[in-house]
């Protein structure tokens, strides 16, 4: 069993909570891969506060030099493919034949994306489809009752939605042209709003904060509202 904490600023810790969390293995649960002690709320603020320090540095860093980290972690991870095949496999309980074709595909996705930081062709590739949109915000903000159903595409035309707006949505800038942090970055930008540190991409009323995902074809959602102001008893 491997004793772990928590790794922040280029440094592991171990988070000052009672509650420690086990992962086991689902197939065996005497099997216990790890244990650690669990974040507790100012571990978050601190891991918070941590990020939005080492971003400006990572933002200058020129997208090449960006890709030749990924290529790094691909490396690693091929060394240690094996490893982690097996790893997965006594975590999730999936057969190890699939756990090593799902190994190798996300060493594939990381040199890919690592070859991503040299292409700087400055273009959009077209949509395959005829007028292709996305939908899943028209979706939820009806299913929220900010509009009737079918009455969305009124809200967004009015200019509602951006800066300014009565209802400001995808404030970083959505996939367009928002920094990524893979399913994390709604979360993300939902904090920084709440907390006031926006910048010029701050919204002035920011008491409560919807942040909101889909996942599969729409057939799960998750939902969390977030507020500077403490909870009322």
């Amino acid at each position: 069993m491997t004793s772990t904490g928590s790794f922040l600023d280029g440094k592991w810790f171990l988070p000052k909570s009672d509650r420690k969390t086990r992962n086991t293995n689902p197939a065996d649960t005497h099997d216990v891969l790890a244990e650690f002690p669990s974040a507790t709320g100012d571990d978050t603020h601190r891991a918070i506060d941590v990020a939005i320090k080492a971003f400006p540095a990572w933002k200058k860093t020129p997208p090449p030099e960006r890709g030749r980290v990924l290529w790094r972690a691909a490396e690693i991870a091929r060394r240690r493919a094996e490893e982690i095949a097996r790893t997965m496999t006594r975590e999730e309980g999936k057969i190890l034949k699939e756990a090593r074709g799902e190994t190798t595909k996300g060493i594939n996705v990381m040199e890919f994306f690592a070859g991503e930081g040299f292409r700087l062709e400055g273009r959009t590739t077209p949509a395959e489809s005829r007028d292709c949109f996305t939908y899943t915000v028209l979706v939820t903000l009806e299913d929220y009752g900010f509009a009737k159903k079918g009455e969305g595409g009124a809200l967004v035309e009015k200019g509602n939605l951006g800066p300014g707006g009565k209802l400001p949505t995808n404030t970083g800038g959505g996939e367009l042209s928002s920094y990524y942090m893979w399913g994390m970055t709604p979360l993300s930008e939902a904090v920084i709003q709440t907390r006031g540190q926006g910048g010029e991409r701050q919204v002035p009323k920011h008491d409560l904060v919807i942040v909101s995902t889909q996942g599969g074809a729409l057939d799960t959602h998750s939902t969390l509202i977030l507020s500077p102001h403490p909870a009322q008893k």
